[in-house]
């Protein structure tokens, strides 16, 4: 069925405090109320957020399977976790907004608020993940994804995926492009015995600091990883929104 969808205030903006103060964190924005329905069985409700990044801060990620939320309720007393599904953690994303340096998040909830309903509270802690000095050389194999878009493998340093991240033909050779990406930020990536990375980037193919390029691969390789340090922080959110129902 085609899928109805009722933007409610426009995608407006408030900035409202964060519970508590950390690391230069005072504010966070809601961009934006979104609520869909694909058919009366399917209600979402759809969260759009802005979290800042503090000056003189990398940001690594925002780590959503260690973040929680623990209250989205309207005050007709209604409550969104404890209905349904509650949070639906594999439909939220975010993306770091590098330009204004923020993340922008999408949290996603499985119904809607109440009929009647004026306002709603979010609360919960994120847990930002921001990149500090040094790193860590290791040696690892890793299972290539061969017809599939990624493979993950188990190490001792956590695990690290591996994932087709396109490619590039000459009348010659088909060049496929990989990228590795781990729970630490990978700042390097050499690929023992050798890749073809060097003859792309001739080419004119870019190629990242977490990429490399073959084009022939086997089913394992073995890599040299440069992976950075990071350190957690708790970023606490309390809002209270108009909603307009």
């Amino acid at each position: 069925m085609k899928t109805q969808t009722t933007i409610l205030s426009h995608f407006f903006v408030l900035l409202m405090a964060l519970g508590a103060t950390l690391s230069g964190y005072s504010q966070t924005k809601l961009l934006g109320l979104n609520i869909s329905k694909s058919n009366e069985m399917s209600l979402r409700t759809n969260l759009s957020l802005a979290i800042p990044i503090a000056e003189g801060q990398t940001y690594s990620r925002l780590n959503l399977g260690e973040s929680t939320i623990t209250k989205f309720q309207d005050d007709t007393g209604y409550d969104l976790l404890k209905s349904g599904k509650g949070f639906l953690a594999q439909e939220s994303y975010e993306s770091f907004d590098s330009y204004n340096s923020r993340v922008d998040l999408n949290l996603s909830f499985d119904g809607t608020p109440a009929k009647g309903a004026r306002e709603a509270t979010l609360q919960g802690v994120f847990i930002l993940e921001i990149e500090k000095e040094g790193s860590e050389e290791v040696t690892t194999r890793l299972k290539m994804p061969g017809n599939n878009s990624s493979m993950v493998t188990a190490t001792d340093h956590g695990s690290i995926e591996v994932w087709n991240d396109g490619e590039a033909s000459t009348d010659d050779a088909t060049y496929i492009i990989y990228r590795i990406a781990s729970a630490l930020p990978v700042q390097a990536v050499s690929v023992v015995g050798g890749d073809d990375s060097e003859e792309a980037n001739a080419l004119g193919v870019g190629i990242e600091a977490n990429q490399f390029v073959l084009k022939n691969a086997p089913e394992e390789i073995e890599v040299k990883l440069s992976l950075g340090n990071i350190e957690k922080l708790e970023i606490p959110l309390d809002l209270t929104f108009g909603i307009g129902f």
